[in-house]
């Protein structure tokens, strides 16, 4: 609801007009021959009203993300954790008869003396070709978005004339307008990045079952016509593995995308005193406190897409949802209005006026995981031709 520090002395205006339209009313009542009708219609335009909404998005309420991230180690160098043949750019690990009992191996080979560590008795292999995709969240926010809403339609004005004096006329008045309005909004709730990153896998092998290894390379184990075995031990499942990357780059990111189509009407009823007082010959200056009923109806159609965004430039949605819904409710007000009308004629009229219209309680909907509240609360400012009869 919008903050309303003028709500008080709008209501004592309305209330001073009304109580003098009903003193004149009330003082004048042998005067009823002069009453008259009058009839008038013509444009106007509603501003200033306000749509919030608010809440999250499908991809945050279903925790979604484009791609999963994953490690990829080199095929060739095995599992971490398990014994297996390993081949590496510096060298490669074999099971032996015996490395299912004892996780050890003789059945290996490496091709620099500076593999092996003797302060740690380790022996460390290479290999190039490891890929892994991190995901990083970017941003992950509530939607809280405020639109203002403006509209025109006709207005049709129906008066009785209940009292006049020199300068003062007092009328009972009641319109009906009709205003069209829409808009639209849109967000980005949440994004995420992926970057894809190059390694190398480090194997080191705990080479302190026999003492130092014999002289390098140790291709006496390596025969191409078998091995000659058994002879210097090893592990053959690596005491660590170790990353170490390469090169990174960011290959792919994602965000969300959410569109709101909103189409309005808004019908009023309002009704209240006039009071019209003389500017002159040519013009009156014209006064309309009033009661108001509202009849709103809201249609608003969300879309919300998925986008992933790749390094070449090419984009393709991800998931696609579509909501859509309806509201109809009457809405109770109070308006203030000043305007000027001149005279065409004996019976002609036309007149310019503006108006403020407050309505306290607040039209509320819910659209998939969002909710819309608007406030009605305006000005409207118009012209109309008119007639007395």
């Amino acid at each position: 609801m919008k903050n309303m520090p003028f709500l008080r002395p709008l209501a004592f205006l309305w209330l001073l007009v009304l109580a003098t339209s009903l003193s004149a009313f009330a003082q004048n009542g042998e005067k009823h021959e002069e009453n008259k009708w009058s009839i008038g219609i013509g444009p106007s335009y509603r501003g200033g009203m306000d749509l919030r909404i608010s809440g999250t998005s499908r991809v945050q309420e279903g925790n979604l993300h484009v791609t999963a991230t994953y490690r990829s180690d080199p095929p060739e160098v095995g599992p971490e954790n398990a014994p297996a043949d390993r081949t590496y750019s510096d060298g490669w690990v074999r099971m032996d008869p015996g490395t299912q009992l004892d996780g050890l191996t003789w059945y290996w080979s490496d091709k620099r003396a500076d593999q092996y560590d003797p302060g740690s008795q380790t022996i460390s292999f290479h290999q190039t070709g490891g890929t892994m995709v991190d995901r990083s969240i970017d941003s992950d926010l509530r939607l809280s978005e405020s639109e203002s809403l403006d509209g025109c339609g006709p207005t049709l004005t129906l008066t009785r004339q209940l009292c006049s004096r020199n300068s003062c006329r007092i009328h009972l008045g009641v319109s009906l307008g009709y205003v069209a309005f829409g808009g639209g909004a849109s967000a980005s709730t949440f994004s995420e990045s992926y970057a894809e990153t190059a390694y190398d896998v480090v194997d080191v092998y705990d080479a302190s079952k026999g003492g130092p290894p014999p002289g390098y390379p140790t291709q006496a184990y390596d025969c191409p016509n078998g091995y000659l075995g058994p002879g210097y031990l090893i592990s053959n499942t690596p005491t660590s593995r170790q990353r170490v990357p390469t090169g990174s780059m960011d290959f792919m990111s994602a965000s969300n995308a959410v569109r709101f189509d909103i189409d309005g009407h808004l019908l009023d009823l309002r009704l209240g005193p006039r009071l019209d007082i003389s500017l002159g010959k040519r013009a009156w200056l014209i006064l309309t406190p009033a009661v108001s009923l509202n009849h709103v109806h809201l249609d608003v159609d969300r879309d919300e897409d998925f986008v992933a965004s790749y390094s070449d430039g090419a984009t393709a949605v991800v998931q696609h949802w579509s909501d859509s819904g309806s509201e109809s409710d009457f809405l109770f007000g109070l308006g203030l209005g000043a305007g000027i009308e001149v005279p065409l004629s004996n019976r002609w009229f036309l007149a310019a006026h503006g108006r403020y219209d407050w309505v306290p309680q607040e039209q509320k909907m819910e659209i998939g995981p969002n909710k819309l509240e608007t406030d009605l609360s305006g000005y409207t400012v118009g012209a109309e031709v008119g007639v007395t009869f």
